[in-house]
């Protein structure tokens, strides 16, 4: 029998004791839970055991679908695991509170004899679970159910038309591509998920297998290619030429060209988002009839006459004119604005003449006070520092540095400056249109010509969905789906960053397995908002199928590919990475994702400590340096592949910890530690009123408009650093003030 494991719930924990088996011919022995024996046995069987076992200690079904949940929001291991053990104190303190209350009882009873001696209790400690263990058992749970994500995940199609897009805030949150790394996501029409993938940069040899891999779904399912492929950076030249079909069509997606011109604006003058506004029209056109019988519905519902997101996607058919047209449309648009910005300059110019006139004024007034006939600083006649005819600093009738009638320094000073000064951010005379603009503007242009985002024909991309209610009167409307894939992009994007955003430092297995759960989540939403029946996402793929024909029964919309037509399975995340054929030598820094996962899995079991080269966010917590959300697709290139450049270097994930490297780890934790005052990123509100809150608050007051990046300087400067000081000297405990980051004082 093997030696009790400790099993984790939720607000308990038990033993589980296995017999040992062996082979017969071989005479290799191993325990039920052992994940290599696992997945020999059918799935029916696998899911009986009911908990994921590691080499101490283990977590039942119910508490890895609890982190698992966690893992799928915007929830973290480590915060799971707070709850977890705040759990197990509760329920250790209820138990600990019945037994003393019952052997107080015993004691004072007359009908028992003396009570034996009290032997100690168990500390809480000994009941409480650690990080490493927890993420141990997440990587062993996430090894069993990847397959089965990943066939689930084959089964979404692109169908005719999807759309490509990078993304730089997610994947700088991971320790191995801080420096470089983009996140290239794929959607279909219908706004499901066809993966994520790291990749090094924008570079268009990156990207070959991930499109490879997105067009053979629709060869497993029978389907023809797509016929078409929104991009961010690939609308033009040849480099995706034997990659993709012949028939497949790339086009410049338009959301993105307008992203690269209203960049080149200024976003702090009053009519930037008019601009945004105008720049939205000038690309899509608008179905009158449909605008036409939308405002006929809402004045017979005597609602007003606007209309929102919501009703132009749902009601109105759009499309994006032939070149010529968006050409005209796009320049006349530019001509107004530039008109604007050229009457801003001429009222800029007066007013800087105006002031001119009135420092001169004020020069020649100080020069006849101060040195007219005889000034206060010098003699009526001659020499000193202000004599009238003459003087040096400011005579009366003299030509020195500040005359009466003549200027030098006093007038001078007054329209050197006002010639340096520019008009103030925000005001109506600030220039919208910088120079830069112009030459995005040509650049687009080019696109323009080429047809990389005209419609060939109006309505090209809309279906039809059929009649609705509106507003649920007896009005009906018909409603329409877009299969332009920039929102559905953008809206992926958004939920990677929420799910993401609580992370400051996250190593490549922790990240993949976020995203695998994430991806998942998204898919199983979409598909039961579809009216599709499915079961939710709590209730992954390998549990479905374990369910066997009577549960695939209730859930009829449930597939899962076939593995021996599937082929390989598709690699997202950092997999994909470290699996890149163009470039090698990355896979030493991605966390050992370069090995096998039943070899991680042993590794583990053997070398518990090697968790802690994985933990998310507790050595340099205190630490996160202030980073860029820059996203590089939204640069323009005409010859995409050029687009991005790999990076000097990437740096590595800290080495797996073996009992030799643990004493330096130790050391250059405490180091760390000792550097930061305190382990973790603070928030500024973690307590009510608090004295970091009102050092910030004071900061903004005396600087209203300083970016976040500065306000954290200034509070280093000004309360960090001077009190770790003082408590370096011992002369003040506790310290009031912690490390925060940027992203805290952002919000």
């Amino acid at each position: 029998m093997s030696i009790p494991k400790r099993i984790f719930g939720i607000g308990c924990w038990y033993y589980l004791v296995c017999p040992r088996m062996s082979c017969g011919r071989c005479k290799k022995s191993w325990y039920p839970w052992d994940i290599q024996f696992q997945q020999t046995l059918p799935l029916q069987m696998q899911i009986r055991l009911g908990a994921v076992v590691g080499k101490t200690c283990g977590m039942s079904e119910s508490l890895i679908a609890l982190f698992r949940s966690s893992l799928m929001g915007r929830g973290t291991i480590s915060g799971t695991l707070s709850y977890v053990n705040s759990e197990l104190e509760k329920a250790y303190r209820e138990r600990r509170t019945a037994l003393e209350e019952k052997w107080e009882s015993s004691e004072k009873s007359p009908f028992l004899g003396p009570a034996p001696s009290r032997s100690e209790l168990p500390s809480i400690l000994s009941f409480e679970m650690g990080y490493g263990m927890a993420l141990s058992i997440i990587i062993k749970d996430y090894i069993l159910n990847r397959k089965y994500i990943l066939l689930e995940l084959l089964t979404v199609a692109p169908g005719e038309v999807f759309s490509i897009d990078h993304q730089r805030s997610v994947v700088r949150r991971a320790t191995t591509a801080r420096s470089s790394g983009q996140a290239l996501s794929a959607v279909s029409s219908t706004g499901l998920v066809l993966g994520v993938w790291v990749v090094p940069s924008t570079k268009t040899s990156y990207i070959h297998d991930a499109l490879k891999d997105i067009i053979r779904r629709n060869t497993i399912l029978g389907a023809a290619p797509p016929r078409l492929m929104f991009s961010d950076n690939l609308c033009c030249g040849t480099s995706l030429n034997g990659i993709l079909p012949t028939s497949t069509v790339v086009r410049l997606d338009p959301l993105h060209c307008i992203m690269r011109m209203t960049r080149c604006c200024s976003h702090s003058h009053p009519l930037f988002k008019r601009l945004c506004g105008d720049l939205r029209k000038v690309f899509f056109c608008e179905c009158e009839s449909d605008i036409k019988s939308l405002l006929a519905a809402k004045a017979s519902l005597r609602m007003p006459a606007t209309i929102n997101k919501h009703e132009r996607t749902t009601y109105i058919r759009r499309f994006v004119p032939c070149p010529k047209q968006l050409e005209c449309r796009l320049r006349r648009m530019v001509a107004v604005y530039r008109a604007l910005d050229r009457d801003c300059i001429e009222a800029w110019e007066r007013e800087k003449a105006a002031g001119s006139e009135e420092g001169e004024g004020d020069a020649m007034d100080n020069g006849n006070v101060n040195g007219g006939n005889g000034g206060s600083n010098g003699g009526g006649n001659g020499g000193g520092n202000g004599g009238g005819n003459g003087g040096s600093n400011g005579g009366g009738n003299g030509e020195g540095n500040g005359g009466g009638n003549g200027g030098g320094n006093g007038g001078g000073i007054i329209l050197e400056r006002r010639a340096c000064e520019l008009p103030p951010k925000g005001s109506r005379l600030e220039v919208l249109l910088t120079e830069s603009f112009y030459a995005t503007l040509e650049l687009q242009v080019r696109h323009i010509r080429r047809s990389c985002l005209s419609d060939s024909y109006p309505g090209e991309l809309v279906t039809e969905l059929g009649e609705k209610s509106f507003c649920g009167s007896d009005i009906k409307l018909m409603t329409y789906m877009s299969h332009r894939g920039s929102n559905k992009n953008e809206m992926l994007h958004s939920c990677l960053s929420r799910g993401f955003g609580e992370l400051t430092r996250v190593s490549s297995i922790l990240f993949d397995i976020k995203l695998h759960l994430q991806v998942h989540a998204i898919n199983r939403r979409k598909r039961i908002k579809q009216g599709l029946a499915v079961p939710s996402e709590h209730l992954l793929p390998r549990d479905v199928a374990a369910g066997g024909k009577k549960m695939l029964d209730s859930f009829p919309d449930f597939r899962l590919a076939d593995e021996s037509s599937a082929g390989d399975l598709p690699n997202l995340g950092f997999m994909y990475w470290s699996n890149l054929a163009v470039d090698p030598s990355f896979d030493d820094s991605l966390d050992g994702l370069g090995m096998d996962l039943s070899e991680l899995t042993r590794d583990l079991d053997n070398d518990p400590k090697l968790v802690d080269g994985l933990d998310e966010e507790q050595i340099l917590g205190g630490l996160a340096a202030e980073e860029s959300d820059s996203d590089e697709s939204t640069a323009d290139t005409e010859l995409p592949g050029s687009s991005g450049s790999l990076g000097p270097g990437v740096p590595a994930d800290p080495p797996a910890v073996t009992d030799s490297s643990a004493p330096k780890r130790k050391r250059k934790f405490a180091k760390l530690k000792d550097l930061a005052g305190t382990p973790n990123v603070y928030p500024i509100r973690h307590e009510e009123n608090g004295i970091m809150e009102k050092a910030f608050l004071q900061l903004h007051g005396e600087s209203p408009s300083a970016p976040a990046s500065e306000l954290l300087r200034k509070y280093n400067e000004q309360y960090l650093i001077p009190e770790q000081i003082t408590t370096a000297s011992g002369a003040r405990h506790p310290r009031p003030y912690h490390p925060t980051s940027v992203m805290e004082v952002e919000k």
